[in-house]
């Protein structure tokens, strides 16, 4: 079954769960199993885990292989088990930016678009010296062992291109989105005819066509970019190729980065790193970043609940999130009840795998 198809499922078992949930969903005997989540950031979770307050959650990477890692917690399911190919971060601009440094967003996509394939050669060759600096510079960000980086790396996918299946993934967060009643207002009412009039409308895939043709060096002045990323956040590393000045002497021969080879002065936005996609929504709601990383479905629900300015210009990653337990259970349709798990909250494509696989089992979702 291709993706598309998938995730058009996925949006009929979330409008039969929906219903189901209203009455609640019962065992053999009629009784009501119920699971709980509770909203946590994922820095959070592997603390949570090892004091008892949770007996699992839903979170990227790398806290997903840290807590594997280090023997705190087991795996359950990784993402692209629960929905294969599901999207996750994307870049965003803040539209007053885009009118104003139309010039300075595309070079900022061709810069984007260096680091991902400097990232996909890179993880090709296991034994390279760029491969131990990639790991490395995993590791400082995310405060993690090269080991944890070196597992988030193969669970999750780093890509620039936004696929007409790709595009589909967000229909399928709007769908879901609007089968959950999430949306303060509806589609029509903010001037969309339908999910795929406002993908259409929200992804401005002409951008990064002009970014494929840019070559490096050959701006003629630098442009000031604020950025905004989430902490820790693996999904995002192609951010932190950018910035390595390892990387930019490999690739250009001298002293610069990959962003100051296309004339973009990096500026870490204020309130960066963001514990989440909507807090850093708020800070496009403020004014404070003019490009930023983070997940399709913050970026889609308080753009249009918000009406935050902002429009999605490439992709960063798919999959590469997983449920984790604290031990291994025997039978998952039994033994989740009365559990407390943490997502990152309700705005997040993990909170939405959540939901739908526990009530896949059985469970009516509830929050602690």
């Amino acid at each position: 079954m291709n993706v598309k198809a998938i995730l058009s499922t996925f949006v009929a078992l979330v409008v039969v769960v929906g219903a189901i949930t209203l009455t609640g969903c019962l065992d053999d005997n009629g009784d009501e199993k119920v699971v709980y989540w509770t909203q946590q950031s994922p820095v959070n979770m592997k603390a949570l885990l090892q004091s008892d307050a949770i007996g699992g959650g839903i979170a990227w990477e790398p806290y997903c292989s840290d807590i594997e890692i280090s023997g705190d917690g087991v795996i359950y399911k990784w993402s692209d088990e629960l929905v294969p190919g599901h999207p996750c971060c994307v870049l965003a601009v803040d539209d007053d930016f885009l009118a104003a440094q139309s010039d300075a967003v595309v070079r900022y996509l061709a810069a984007h678009i260096a680091s991902n394939e400097w990232v996909q050669e890179t993880l090709a060759d296991t034994e390279s010296d760029n491969y131990t600096l990639l790991m490395d510079m995993g590791a400082d960000f995310s405060e993690r062992s090269t080991a944890v980086v070196e597992s988030s790396f193969n669970h999750m996918k780093l890509e620039y291109e936004m696929s007409t299946e790709w595009q589909d993934s967000l229909k399928w967060i709007i769908e879901t989105y609007e089968a959950l009643d999430m949306f303060s207002s509806t589609l029509q009412d903010r001037g969309y005819d339908n999910a795929s009039d406002f993908v259409d409308q929200f992804v401005m895939e002409d951008l990064l066509q002009q970014a494929l043709l840019i070559e490096p060096w050959t701006f003629e002045e630098t442009t000031g970019v604020r950025v905004g990323y989430l902490g820790g956040d693996l999904h995002q590393a192609a951010r932190l190729v950018c910035v390595n000045e390892d990387v930019g002497m490999g690739l250009y021969g001298n002293d610069t980065t990959i962003f100051e080879a296309f004339g973009i002065d990096y500026v870490a936005s204020d309130g960066s790193p963001y514990a989440s996609g909507g807090e850093e929504m708020d800070g496009f709601a403020l004014g404070n970043i003019d490009i930023g990383y983070l997940g399709s479905p913050p970026a889609i629900l308080k753009h249009i609940n918000l009406d935050i300015g902002i429009h999605v210009i490439s992709q960063v990653n798919s999959e590469g999130s997983a449920i984790f337990l604290a031990e291994d259970v025997d039978d998952p349709s039994t033994d989740f009840e009365g559990m407390i798990f943490a997502t990152p909250g309700p705005a997040s494509i993990q909170h939405m795998m959540f939901m739908d696989h526990m009530e896949d089992l059985g469970y009516t979702v509830k929050a602690a």
